[in-house]
């Protein structure tokens, strides 16, 4: 079972599952860096904050994914391979071209990001380890897709605004306000359900 590390599953869970993973690329001011690898969110921030930059991600390319998928399918391995939604990246579609190399590869699109799709990793893992195929454990996986959700509240649409999702004036008229609105993954693409209003805490009660 691999992955794209757009998942965000910590390490004791990837240890626990032995689930490989593929950094996307990171770049910040003139640097390259592997999310994961040498940058976490933290490093994120506190260069934005000291440079006011923003990072830039990227996909790993056909080639780089032909070379993540060869040394495991060289093992003996037949592989289930995990991605962010194809229409948020560039990601699947690469890591389909690069599977096409191969026999046994299978790759998921999962229409989502994050925890949604980390829940689908998981439940591959847990189905490999029952003695599931590549073929049942993609399949099975696959026919989950549609029921997975995954949502998320913005406390501040500073970030928003400077990655060009909204507008100043949208941004500043929703802090004024206090409008906190929910992100929700459907149908592989993000757009808001909801708004709350108030503190950012009342509305995870």
């Amino acid at each position: 079972i691999s992955r794209d590390s757009t998942s965000d599953l910590p390490l004791d869970i990837l240890e626990k599952y032995d689930i490989k993973t593929i950094p996307l690329g990171i770049t910040l001011g003139d640097k390259n860096y592997r999310d994961g690898v040498d940058i976490d969110p933290d490093f994120i921030y506190n260069y934005h904050k000291e440079n006011g930059i923003l990072p830039k991600t990227s996909a790993a390319n056909i080639s780089e994914m032909v070379d993540f998928f060869a040394p495991f399918v060289e093992e003996g391995y037949s592989i289930v391979h995990f991605t962010l939604s194809s229409d948020m990246s560039s990601t699947f579609q690469n890591s389909l071209l690069a599977a096409e190399e191969f026999e046994d590869v299978y790759v998921v699109d999962t229409k989502n990001l994050s925890t949604g799709e980390a829940l689908l990793i998981m439940k591959a893992a847990e189905l490999r380890n029952e003695g599931k195929s590549a073929k049942e454990i993609y399949d099975a996986v696959s026919a989950l897709i549609p029921y997975v959700d995954a949502s998320f509240v913005i406390d501040n649409l500073e970030y928003l605004h400077k990655g060009g999702r909204c507008s100043a004036l949208a941004a500043l008229g929703a802090n004024l306000l206090k409008l906190k609105p929910c992100i929700q993954v459907k149908n592989g693409s993000m757009g808001v359900c909801k708004k709350y209003r108030g503190r950012y805490m009342q509305t995870l009660e």
